[in-house]
């Protein structure tokens, strides 16, 4: 019964597999028949108002085959990128000025830096969608479900979840395969789990267990290829017992790094982006290389760019994984003090004090008595406590070259001999939006290394849509929108980029997505854009009203 969505994967990826020659490749694109051309221009013309340099050179293709020029080459992509990549808006004034203004403010400085491949621009990923258009992929997700389901229900696993790539890929950069992954139900994301695998390509069906790339240890790869799936059930059933008994212990261990690692499938080079980390793939290990120097960093930037969350995944990756026991998270605030913090004097429930100490006074001592083991305190919203006032003379002990006994001093109150062990990391965040907080003295600046964190509404934002149900043009809309409101915000003499707007509001989309996003600008982005421009309404209003055009 499932030889129908079996065919059909397999054509589509004998097909595509065509494609990745460059001969074939542009064989085809100058074989496409004007109604498909047309066809195609209507999907990639909203350029025009929602600017995205891989869609405009898209778009320019389109307009040279419909012009009947002479048939596409190589060196006329490359002339088409070098207009892009160069800000020529003379070369693109046909199309009208809002993509002249898109492309003249676009800031990313190498705009197809994710649709290269050996360091050169791939032709595969850059015209994929000509070939597996928006038409087709909901027919090939149907047939990948319709294999899963059956697999789900021979081995007795409908409880088990399935997650599914299509021919779009992981970073929906285009692939000439798909696959599917059944994991068990208690596991947040395959990522953290290990799976029953099925990848179907042109080379034939591999299929096995496989552990997610955010599994440390006892990790499963078990693959062989097949040529129908008969076998594959075959193989997938055998390996049952290993599977069940490599979850069950995962579960026991906890030995799953929470960092949102990426995946390989095997035998690719693509990674499936992060569920919420947007930043750019060096931006954890740069940070980790700061904090190993400094032992002290802040991580700043506007509303909404996920400092917490990032801060967190900083924090288990230090720890190798979720540690409640080494991990302390407290939040600064304007009624936040020293005796809070460090030491002081509190009620002791009898009508006298005592001396208590606070949180950081006793997770430095934990940290001391287990000196081959990292902690980590986070501090969230630093700038909103009287920074000097809550660290006394700790200032002096922050220092990285300070963190050992011999520095040790006493405290405001009490003689014993304190200080910070160099195991210990401090991570902390800080809103730059918002001008009711006092500035971050000089002294703590200079214990602190600094970090930015900038809104990211690229391709890994809107790959993260799609994969929670959001069609790629709306998507791409959400995020060209976001991306101009932005440079608006960044250009505004009162305001600066400290004010742009996050992604983090955009990261949770409901079934009904116009219902979604009308939310999310009336209810948290409007009142933002309202107060950034309190004392010019119109202009708030006419922002907030570009917005809105998106969910209609």
């Amino acid at each position: 019964m499932l030889d129908t969505p079996l065919n059909l994967l397999q054509e589509t990826a004998h097909h595509l597999r065509t494609l990745e020659d460059e001969t074939t490749l542009f064989a085809q694109i100058n074989g496409l028949d004007r109604l498909t051309i047309q066809s195609l221009m209507v999907q990639y013309q909203g350029v025009e108002q929602h600017f995205s340099p891989v869609n405009l050179l898209r778009y320019e293709v389109l307009n040279q085959l419909e012009e009947g020029r002479p048939p596409l080459s190589a060196a006329d992509v490359e002339l088409i990128r070098q207009e892009i990549e160069e800000r020529n808006v003379a070369f693109f004034e046909k199309y009208g000025t809002r993509l002249t203004e898109g492309l003249a403010s676009y800031a990313k400085k190498d705009p197809f830096r994710n649709w290269q491949k050996g360091g050169r621009l791939s032709y595969f990923k850059l015209f994929h969608t000509f070939f597996y258009r928006k038409n087709l992929a909901p027919i090939i997700r149907e047939a990948l479900h319709e294999i899963g389901n059956e697999l789900l229900r021979v081995l007795q696993l409908q409880h088990h979840r399935l997650h599914l790539v299509d021919f779009s890929g992981s970073h929906r950069y285009g692939t000439s395969n798909c696959w599917l992954a059944i994991y068990p139900p208690e596991r947040a994301t395959h990522v953290k789990a290990h799976q029953l695998f099925c990848r179907i390509s042109a080379q034939g069906i591999h299929a096995g267990i496989w552990s997610g790339r955010a599994i440390l240890r006892d990790r499963q790869e078990t693959v062989d290829r097949f040529d129908t799936l008969a076998p594959v059930l075959t193989f997938l059933g055998s390996l049952l017992p290993l599977y069940k008994q490599a979850n069950d212990q995962l579960s026991k261990d906890f030995q799953v790094a929470e960092t949102q690692a990426s995946y390989d499938s095997p035998g690719e080079n693509d990674k499936e982006p992060s569920q919420q980390l947007l930043q750019a793939d060096d931006f954890l290990e740069e940070a980790l290389a700061v904090l190993n120097y400094k032992r002290n960093l802040i991580l700043q930037g506007p509303p909404g760019v996920g400092k917490t969350f990032v801060a967190q995944r900083l924090a288990e990756a230090i720890l190798g994984g979720r540690d409640p026991g080494r991990l302390r998270i407290v939040q600064f605030h304007q009624s936040y003090a020293y005796e809070d913090f460090v030491q002081g004097y509190r009620p002791d429930g009898h009508g006298g004090f005592r001396l208590r100490n606070g949180v950081f006074y006793e997770f430095c001592q934990l940290a001391q008595r287990q000196p081959t083991r990292p902690f980590v305190l986070v501090i969230d919203e630093i700038n909103r406590g009287n920074l000097s006032k809550i660290f006394g003379e700790l200032l002096l002990l922050l220092e990285a070259d300070k963190r050992n006994v011999t520095h040790a001093i006493a405290l405001t109150y009490s003689e014993t001999a304190f200080y910070i062990p160099p195991n210990l990391f401090l991570i902390a965040t800080m809103n730059t939006a918002d001008r009711s907080l006092a500035m971050v003295d000089y002294a703590l600046r200079r214990r602190f290394a600094f970090m930015e964190l900038e809104p990211e509404f690229g391709d890994k934002f809107i790959q993260l849509l799609y994969e929670r149900g959001v069609e790629i043009i709306f998507a791409e809309r959400i995020a060209a929108s976001l991306q101009s409101l932005n440079q608006t915000i960044k250009h505004d003499p009162s305001l600066s980029a400290s004010f742009c707007i996050g992604h983090s509001y955009f990261l949770n989309p409901t079934p009904n997505h116009t219902t979604w996003l009308r939310r999310i600008i009336n209810l948290e982005i409007a009142p933002l854009l309202r107060e950034y421009w309190f004392d010019d309404s119109e202009k708030a209003v006419f922002e907030i009203n570009k917005l809105l055009t998106i969910a209609y």
